[in-house]
């Protein structure tokens, strides 16, 4: 979940925002989750859509780099030993 994160250009669009956002994975399961106020203090919009484009980016659209990718290989190898 951390490398989705990392590759979310819409993700980031929520800072600032008052909008909380974490991922976590279990052994079945991955979960992203998103607390956001009802309208975006920065624009008066309703927050719902831009929260949605985000999860949808999140979950099906992420930028998967190389270098993340192997960033979070060596932290689960090291979280091993």
């Amino acid at each position: 979940e951390h490398v989705t994160f990392l590759g979310s250009r819409k993700r980031e669009s929520l800072l600032g925002t008052g909008t909380r956002s974490n991922a976590y994975t279990d052994f079945h399961h991955t979960v992203f989750h998103v607390h956001a106020p009802n309208m975006n203090s920065t624009n008066g919009r309703p927050m719902l859509p831009q929260v949605l484009n985000a999860l949808r980016e999140i979950a099906f659209e992420p930028d998967l780099l190389p270098s993340r990718l192997e960033k979070e290989r060596r932290a689960v190898l090291a979280e091993m030993q």
